[in-house]
């Protein structure tokens, strides 16, 4: 067996997520020179270079570095797993916890989770990190959160997930709208308004798909990254929006007024999940969490 060690793949993964020794011995608590040679150290054991170094620039991982990465991550992570595992009393949980989150839904979710985190289980390190779909997906895939909090529509056939809570499309709506009184709006009767829409992918992709199994064309009028920016436009009556995020607070950053009104055309289901790494959901620490999460999203 070769000799490879739990410290030289933690300061090579830090090399790499850093793009820096320096950076890396930061990350890691240790010297440059104690991080540059656990890192020449793994390179010897696996007789292969990990970075191309050039001065003044940022370490370039090689084909071996990218193809070690992953498994290297794994070994790292089940010993903390392990050595967290340990540590855990009945009623406390230890250890760190990584959770990405849309950006739409993190202001939803995140405050009330680190919030039931922080009194249920202080001992736990729970780290927050916003992202798009995509992103959030790429980061998973290489092992870099725990979970990832995103709908089911948008999650790809080759991760695992645990459905959370069942979640509904709604118009956002300007207050002086037609429809604003109403219980539930006809999505036909609004689509060829103006239509504003959040342009993180796969957002609009399936909007427009789900639209057209309806038999309706949007008239797409603008894509933002923000939806407070979005929602502003709708306030002013320039257009509507859809999220699966309703919000309890319907008045803008700007003091105006929205609506929130479920779609009531039969949608494709769609449900808040918690993507995670295959069996990881027997993990006690990320099962904890996850109903943390039930909690803080309960309406």
């Amino acid at each position: 067996m070769m000799d490879l060690t739990l410290r030289q793949m933690e300061y090579f993964l830090a090399a790499l997520d850093t793009g820096s020794m320096t950076q890396a011995a930061k990350r890691c608590h240790a010297s440059q020179s104690a991080t540059s040679m656990a890192v020449a150290q793994l390179e010897r054991s696996l007789g292969a270079p990990l970075f191309l170094r050039s001065h003044g620039s940022s370490l370039v991982p090689t084909s071996v570095a990218l193809a070690f990465a992953g498994h290297a991550r794994t070994c790292v992570e089940a010993a903390e797993a392990a050595q967290a595992a340990a540590t855990e009393t009945l009623h406390e949980l230890s250890g760190t916890l990584r959770v990405g989150c849309l950006h739409d839904l993190a202001k939803l979710v995140l405050p009330p989770l680190a919030q039931l985190c922080d009194e249920r289980y202080p001992q736990l390190d729970l780290q927050l990190v916003e992202g798009s779909a995509v992103w959030l997906q790429e980061e998973m895939r290489a092992g870099r959160f725990d979970l990832a909090l995103v709908y089911s529509l948008q999650v790809g056939a080759d991760l695992s997930m645990t459905p959370l809570r069942e979640v509904r499309l709604h118009a956002v709506l300007p207050a002086s709208h037609p429809a604003a009184q109403a219980e539930s709006v006809d999505w036909g009767q609004i689509a060829g308004e103006p239509a504003i829409l959040l342009d993180g992918p796969p957002a609009v992709e399936r909007i427009t798909a789900q639209a057209h199994r309806l038999g309706l064309e949007l008239n797409i009028r603008w894509t933002l990254s923000s939806m407070e920016t979005i929602r502003s436009l709708v306030a002013r009556g320039l257009g509507y929006s859809l999220t699966n995020a309703p919000l309890a607070r319907a008045t803008t950053v700007d003091g105006l007024e929205v609506v929130y009104k479920p779609l009531a055309n039969d949608l494709l289901p769609n449900h808040l999940c918690a993507l995670h790494a295959p069996g990881a959901e027997r993990l006690r620490k990320v099962r904890a969490v996850m109903e943390l999460i039930k909690e803080a999203t309960q309406s």
